[in-house]
This record gives structure tokens, C-alpha cells and sequence, in this order.
């Protein structure tokens, strides 16, 4: 018997109750790598790792005849005495404290098969809604500019501010959803979103436009702040790598896929398509009403534990009984909220992927702005010569060549299946130990350098005189690598962050978002004045700084980890 055992059967007698087979807990946390979401302040310590794997999955209480009648969840590491089961022993814990108690039949990773990826359809569903109204709008701009009396620029600033809400809400929704529910949140989003076509489809004044265009915006975020988080409840770290690949690209199918439905149906009018748009997402919000579940496992009898708290906090501090004080409840509920921008301004990793991830993202908005400046008939001449950007394409033809964002988000599903492959085999090597998260990072490296070829091939692949097919191709290749960078920044900080991912990845997504919103209105001014060929140099060369930060990560990624309190 080793060390390690000899200390897990040893501090396993301090949970009277909890089983009494040693031989059985070793035997299964020597099989096994399943770790349940906590603060990383528990995986620091070996121990309480080891103890809470056994606790927190069914098959370790399985294997014991003496268990409490629901699965024991370790969630927080400190110091103190906490009451277990519904006896009255108060159990010596050194090293940690049993706080929430859930069935195991009710955590999402039991459910089946067929019940996860109901749930998963239509939150894939709704993002694809999101995505098609975001990006559909350039094909339209003009038109809606015209009947409104007011100037392109205008309503460009106003679908911005769509981007820029989308960024902004997630920092409210992320951890609204960890203390309430993520169904509740997906419900009455999914309601209003729809509801927010009806003004657009009948105003008669720009600022009735853009207001209800900010407002769907706000309510259309939830798929930017939950659906990370929602994947993160169904699927262990194990199964989480293709998931948030398939989800990542369900947000370029849908910018991909907006420009071309919106072009096709212009014939209708931009209010009629404001119409059947509304349809559409009305099916997508029935659906949620009436097949969605809930994946965030709730403790009515508590309110969540912030993992700011000092480490040495008495767990009295940090969160009140439901008879305790309200004000204890407020800073409680304010500390869950403010918790999206403490890990962005406090977490070196989460700031780092927020501005890469952040950079790519606008660029790849930008690209679309730039495609009908390039590609579209009217003749326009560089700033300073008799050159004309132009291909004699309309607007359909022109939204049609952005499917190329659907081919490179499929060519970048394929890398993100190698690299689940890579991490999978690192898993296996661990021999049961916790999988670095550095090794969801491989393929971000390479996306890093493909980014940038890309953009560089996009610059002198966009002019007149070359086949339009070498620039088509070079936006796939830029979709395809924004895409393992995109994964990337999904899996690893949910693998760090794990049970309050969303909240890591809401203050990634506001960086994110923003960047998608606003770097579309300052294309039209960059590629006339710079002349296509230099603007999109300018965004490789700079892409090309970036390609260190994974190389970064891997190197001091653990370090960063093991300095911080809520990794």
C-alpha cells in the first residue's frame, strides 16, 4: 500500500457514515479520473481531490453498504466543523467541508444520452438564432438606412451596440444563472428576444431601431453566457472537448449562414423579414419552454459560496443560513454578480484569452464589412489611385462567398477532433491523476499561426486582378483558425474554472463581443484609406504577435493556476 492510500484511508475514517469499505474507495479512485467541478483550492490538495472524486460520483458510493441517501459534494476547502447528513455528528474535516448535498440520479452527467443532446439541440438552436440576426444585417444596412431617413453609419453604430450588449449582459446573466437556474434565464431570453422583432419590424424612427435592437441584444447574450456553462453541467471534462467544438461551431454556421438568408430574401422587404425571423426564433423559444431542463444543480437551502473568499474565512462569513441576516445575503448575491469582472481584471489567464480571443473575433466581424466593400459592383478607387476595389458581384453573390465561414468552422470541427484525440491520450498518461489543462492548448497554437497566414493571404488575395476563389478560400482558412483558438478559450478556462465556467467565460465573451461590434465600424474607413492589401496585412501582423500567447500558457499556465484563489 503507498503513501497516498495510507493517507486516503486515513482520512477517510473522519467521514463516519460515509462508507466503510477503504479497499473499495482506493480501488475506484485508482480506476478512475472523474473529478466533479470545485474550486481549485480542493484540487490543490491531493487529499481532499481524492476524497471528493469518491464522494461526489455514484459509482464510489455504489461500491459501500453504509451511505448517506444522497451523494455528498465537496465544494469548498477550509478550515472548521460542518454538520453532515441529518444526524446530529459534527465531523472533524481539516481539509474540507462538505456544503451542498445532491441526488445522484439528479446530476446531469447520469442523464441519458438522449436527454443531454435534447437539451443540447436547443440551446444550438437558439445560438444559431443569435448569430444569423447579428451578422444577417450588412446585406440590408442601405435599405433600412433609406426607409428611416437616417445614414448607414448610423444603424451600423446601432447593430454594433447589438455586439456590445451581448458583451455586457453575460456579465449579469453568467452568475444570475449560477444562483438561479439556467433554464429560468434560457426561458423568458429565448420569449423576449422574439418579442423585440415586433418593434423593430414596425418603426418608423431609427431610435426605435436601435433601442430594440440593444435590448435583443441583452436578452440574445444568454447564449454567449450560459450555453458554455450549460455544456460544462452536462459533460464531464472527459466528453466536454467535441461538445464545445460542435458549440463553437454553431456560432459560425450562424454568421456564416445570416448574410445569405438575409440577401436571398430581400426581395421581401426588411420588415417582412423582420417578420419571419421572429417566426423562426418564436419555434426556437417554444421549444426551450417545452423540452428544456434544467443542468445547474441548486441548493435552495443556501446560497453559493463565492471563491473569492479568504481561504481561512469562517464559512459563517461567507454565506448566511436562511435565517440569517439579509444583509450577509446581499454582499453574498453582490460578490456572486461582480464575479465576471474580478476574473477578468484579476485572473492573468482569463485577461490573456479575453484579448486574443477578443482580436480574432473582430476581425472575423470586420472581414464580413470588408467582403462588400471588396467584392460588391460598385466601383470605388483606392485613396490615391485610379485602382478600383471591385469584382462587378452583387449583394447575393457577395453574402454567398461568406459561406466560407461555414466551411472553415467545418475544417476547424476536424482540428478540434485531434485535438480531443491529443488530450484524451495526455488523460490516459495521467493514470488517474487530474489532466493538465494546459493540454487543450495544442491545437490553439497552430489556429494562431493559420489566423495569420490567412489574413496575410486575404491581403493580397482580395484584389481585382486574382481569381476571387484564392480570397474565398482565405476566409475559410481565417474562420478556420479563429476556430481552435475559440475552443481553446471554452475548454480550458471551463476546465479551470469549472463550476463557475460561465462566470470566467462572461467576462471573456464582454471582451469578445464588444471586439465583434465595434471593429465592423471602422472597416469601411481602414480598407479605403489603407487600400485592402495593407489594412489586412495590418490584422496578420498583428495576429502574428499573438501566436505566442498559447506557447505562453503552456509554459507558465500551471504556475498562473497555482497562484491564484479561484482556479
Amino acid at each position: 500500500m503507498n503513501d497516498s492510500t495510507i493517507e486516503i484511508s486515513q482520512f477517510s475514517t473522519s467521514f463516519q457514515g460515509l462508507t466503510t469499505s477503504h479497499a473499495a474507495l482506493t480501488a475506484y479512485m485508482s480506476s478512475t479520473s472523474i473529478l466533479y467541478e470545485m474550486p481549485g483550492s480542493i484540487r490543490s490538495s491531493p487529499i481532499s481531490r481524492q476524497v471528493a472524486i469518491a464522494l461526489a460520483h455514484g459509482q464510489a458510493l455504489s461500491m459501500t453498504s453504509n451511505v448517506l441517501p444522497t451523494t455528498t459534494l465537496v465544494r469548498a476547502a477550509h478550515q472548521g466543523k460542518k454538520r453532515v447528513g441529518d444526524n446530529s455528528t459534527c465531523l472533524a474535516e481539516t481539509e474540507t467541508q462538505v456544503i451542498s448535498r445532491v441526488s445522484v440520479a439528479q446530476h446531469p452527467w447520469t442523464w441519458p444520452s438522449r436527454a443531454k443532446y435534447s437539451a443540447v439541440f436547443w440551446l444550438f438552436a437558439l445560438t444559431i438564432a443569435v448569430n444569423v440576426n447579428g451578422a444577417g444585417f450588412a446585406p440590408i444596412a442601405e435599405s433600412v438606412a433609406k426607409e428611416l431617413n437616417t445614414s448607414k453609419q448610423t444603424l451600423l453604430v446601432g447593430n454594433a451596440l447589438y455586439f456590445v450588449a451581448q458583451g455586457v449582459a453575460p456579465l449579469l446573466l453568467a452568475p444570475l444563472s449560477e444562483i438561479q437556474g439556467r433554464l429560468v434565464i434560457y426561458s423568458v431570453s429565448g420569449a423576449l428576444f422574439c418579442l423585440l422583432y415586433i418593434p423593430q419590424a414596425l418603426a418608423r424612427h431609427a431610435a426605435v431601431w436601435i433601442l430594440a435592437r440593444i435590448i435583443q441584444g441583452c436578452v440574445g447574450s444568454v447564449v454567449e453566457a450560459n450555453v458554455g456553462g450549460s455544456l460544462a453541467d452536462l459533460f464531464h471534462p472527459s466528453q466536454r472537448g467535441v461538445i464545445l467544438s460542435a458549440y463553437v461551431a454553431t456560432n459560425y454556421v450562424g454568421t456564416g449562414c445570416g448574410p445569405l438568408l438575409t440577401a436571398a430574401s430581400a426581395s421581401l422587404g426588411w420588415r417582412s423579414q423582420a417578420w419571419i425571423a421572429m417566426a423562426l426564433a418564436a419555434s426556437v423559444a417554444i421549444g426551450l419552454l417545452i423540452f428544456g431542463k434544467e443542468t445547474r444543480l441548486l441548493d435552495p437551502g443556501r446560497a453559493d459560496i463565492s471563491p473569492s473568499s479568504p481561504p481561512n474565512e469562517p464559512l459563517e462569513s461567507q454565506c448566511s443560513e436562511r435565517n440569517g441576516s439579509d444583509r450577509a445575503d446581499s454582499r453574498s448575491c453582490g460578490r456572486d454578480l461582480a464575479r465576471p469582472l474580478v476574473y477578468l481584471f484579476t485572473e492573468p489567464i482569463v485577461a490573456i484569452f479575453s484579448v486574443w480571443i477578443g482580436f480574432t473575433f473582430g476581425v472575423c466581424y470586420l472581414v464580413i464589412e470588408s467582403a462588400y466593400i471588396i467584392f460588391k459592383a460598385q466601383p470605388t478607387p483606392f485613396h490615391g489611385s485610379k485602382a478600383t476595389m471591385e469584382y462587378g458581384w452583387t449583394d447575393l453573390q457577395t453574402s454567398g462567398a461568406l459561406l466560407a465561414y461555414v466551411a472553415g468552422a467545418l475544417l476547424g470541427f476536424l482540428t478540434s477532433l485531434h485535438q480531443e484525440k491529443v488530450y484524451q491520450g495526455v488523460a490516459r498518461r495521467c493514470e488517474g491523476r487530474p489532466t493538465p489543462s494546459e493540454a487543450r492548448l495544442g491545437w490553439s497554437f497552430v489556429g494562431g499561426v493559420t489566423f495569420a497566414a490567412a489574413c496575410f493571404w486575404y491581403a493580397f488575395a482580395a484584389q481585382p486582378n486574382v481569381h476571387p476563389a484564392a480570397a474565398i478560400v482565405a476566409l475559410a482558412f481565417i474562420v478556420a483558425g479563429v476556430f481552435p483558438i475559440h475552443c481553446a478559450s471554452f475548454a480550458y478556462l471551463a476546465d479551470i474554472y469549472e463550476e463557475f465556467a460561465a462566470s470566467a467565460l462572461a467576462g471573456q465573451t464582454f471582451v469578445r463581443t464588444v471586439a465583434a461590434g465595434c471593429f465592423p465600424l471602422f472597416a469601411d474607413d481602414m480598407y479605403r484609406a489603407l487600400t485592402p492589401p495593407i489594412a489586412s496585412a495590418v490584422l496578420g501582423a498583428v495576429a502574428a504577435l499573438q501566436c505566442a500567447i498559447p506557447l505562453i500558457l503552456m509554459r507558465y499556465g500551471p504556475a498562473l493556476r497555482a497562484r491564484s484563489r479561484r482556479a
